[in-house]
């Protein structure tokens, strides 16, 4: 995985999971609005509370298939679901091959060699050795080819990562190095199942859907982590720090502590918080700074995603 850099008492966040794209996807109709607390409310702490969550089961489709890539003499291996991430993701693990080839990854570390394979959807490659050449059309239909710099993910001369489907790729890898390999990550479309939060320090959260509320709700509280930080709320409460982020959907913003901007406009302190209007709705694309001095035993904020913004 890339390395992540954050200043002192300052998270950066991105969403989707993954430092690998920084596009939010809003979801546009009709938004119910929370009922907004009084003056009073909004100085008393967040209680984050959770009601477990019920999953609907839907009917398998065939959209549902795993996409699979073939490596040649390095076997077949099929996507996987990253909870980390919120992605789908193809890695040589041995639990992801679905058909053996006459050699594995150890003769690809040992001996080297030539990775060949077409790019079945968008996505990003994960490779820190070897050249990589990604072949695709013009607008006339000729071949243009292009070399990468190696990274997680590696990248063009643009510093752009997203590799289209179609595109052809080739990695030729020396020999006697441990760092051989590939991993494909995908591009997906956006969803509140999919949704991941990075909070650097603070772990990974996943958007988990409240019945009681019927709404999807993202939070730093342990039911909501699908991995553990460095830090945890209680060390929020008791340092400080600031969240930068992006909200990802329309939505609301549970925050009764430290101050909250948008846009680098303040807004109001509550359960939601509110803008000079008295609206609470903050937008998909909205960047969001929210900062806790320390000593605040009310620090911690909840996003709350309606489920009628649903399409």
């Amino acid at each position: 995985m890339e390395k992540e850099t954050f200043k002192k008492d300052t998270v950066r966040i991105l969403t989707g999971a993954s430092l690998l794209f920084t596009t939010a996807c809003g979801i546009k109709g009709e938004t119910k609005s929370p009922e907004t607390n009084s003056d009073s409310d909004s100085e008393k702490a967040l209680t984050q509370t959770y009601i477990p969550e019920q999953q609907v089961e839907e009917e398998f489709t065939a959209e549902e298939i795993p996409t699979c890539v073939n490596f040649g003499n390095y076997g077949t291996y099929c996507e996987e679901f990253n909870n980390y991430t919120g992605k789908n993701e193809i890695t040589w693990h041995t639990h992801s091959r679905v058909e053996e080839g006459s050699k594995d990854l150890v003769d690809l570390k040992v001996e080297g060699g030539v990775v060949e394979f077409d790019m079945p959807k968008d996505g990003v490659i994960n490779s820190i050795t070897g050249d990589i050449e990604i072949t695709t059309k013009d607008e006339k239909d000729n071949d243009v080819v292009e070399k990468l710099t190696n990274g997680n993910p590696a990248i063009d001369n643009d510093e752009n990562p997203l590799i289209p489907s179609g595109a052809k790729v080739k990695i030729t890898y020396d020999e006697n190095n441990e760092s051989n390999g590939l991993g494909i990550i995908f591009e997906e479309e956006l969803t509140f199942e999919n949704l991941r939060m990075d909070w650097g320090e603070y772990g990974i959260s996943k958007a988990v859907y409240d019945e009681n509320k019927q709404a999807w709700i993202v939070a730093l509280d342990e039911w909501c982590l699908v991995k553990r930080g460095e830090k945890s709320l209680e060390d929020l409460k008791k340092e400080g720090g600031t969240f930068i982020f992006e909200m990802p959907f329309d939505g609301f913003i549970n925050n009764s502590a430290g101050e909250i901007e948008r846009d680098e406009v303040k807004l109001l302190l509550g359960n939601p918080v509110v803008d000079q209007e008295g609206d609470p709705l903050i937008e998909a694309g909205d960047s969001i700074v929210i900062t806790y001095e320390a000593g605040n035993d009310s620090a911690g904020f909840q996003l709350e995603f309606p489920a009628t913004n649903l399409p």
